[in-house]
């Protein structure tokens, strides 16, 4: 457990980046902020983004604005790439601001989202084939999507070929084929493991193995990599073999969530 309280009588006082650059990008004053997050930062699982996605949802709506998902994901991405200047993408906040399944395009022009539409039951389905380890050793995404920006011009390649399976990957979901959902997420995890002598490490890789070798499909670290946590992508059955052979990682319930940002509390 971990905790820090900042006292300050001005936004150039706070020492968390994202707070300070969120509290001066809107101009907030004189106001008091409590954050409790269940699960640990620098894993790969968006937290930074998701906080700046949800400071700013929370400060609009304090100013009596109710601004749109893509306002709100519009501004996190402002926030971290061009106040903060990290080196960092567009996804996850974009997918903190929406929620849901998606499928998410970049180019010069922006960011196009475009909802995965899914049942309540294909929804329980994907659900039902998928397991979340925590591997543990913590790092800060952007220095490792540094390292992956500075050879990408070596690896446009492997970019096209990821790029060429999203299509594919849509089309499982549509029509509920996990098998080959699953093999496409092990031949896109293949591929990015060649993007930077980063991405993963032994341990990692052990723990992949030993997923695919008691059944599972496929699977993925999620996040820019080197750390955090390994999504195992398997049929229902392999569950509790994965889980077993898997014993010594922190395995971690999750769930779908399709509403994104929200105001729970409004008056």
């Amino acid at each position: 457990m971990w905790s820090e309280i900042e006292l300050v009588k001005t936004t150039t006082e706070i020492r968390h980046p994202s707070a300070r650059a969120c509290l001066e990008f809107l101009n907030v004053r004189d106001v008091e902020v409590h954050y409790d997050g269940d699960l640990p930062g620098r894993s790969g699982l968006g937290s930074s983004s998701s906080f700046t996605v949800a400071l700013l949802h929370a400060l609009h709506a304090l100013q009596g604005k109710m601004v749109s998902k893509k306002t709100l994901a519009g501004q996190a991405i402002y926030v971290e790439q061009t106040l903060l200047g990290e080196v960092v993408g567009s996804q996850d906040q974009t997918a903190a601001a929406y929620g849901g399944v998606n499928r998410i395009d970049f180019d010069c022009a922006g960011v196009k989202v475009q909802p995965v539409t899914m049942s309540r039951e294909a929804v329980a389905e994907l659900e039902g084939h998928m397991t979340l380890f925590f591997v543990g050793q913590p790092r800060a995404a952007s220095a490792v999507a540094a390292a992956q920006v500075a050879g990408i011009g070596d690896r446009l390649g492997e970019l096209a070929e990821m790029k060429q399976m999203v299509a594919a990957g849509v089309q499982f979901l549509d029509q509920r084929d996990w098998r080959w959902f699953g093999r496409t997420l092990h031949a896109g995890w293949e591929l990015k493991k060649r993007m930077s002598d980063r991405i993963t490490n032994s341990a990692i890789d052990d723990a992949y193995k030993t997923a695919r070798r008691v059944g599972a499909w496929g699977g993925k670290l999620l996040g820019a990599g080197s750390g955090g946590f390994l999504l195992v992508f398997r049929p229902p059955e392999a569950g509790p073999s994965v889980s077993a052979a898997l014993s010594p990682l922190l395995e971690v319930g999750f769930k779908l969530d399709f509403r994104g940002s929200e105001i729970v509390h409004y008056s």
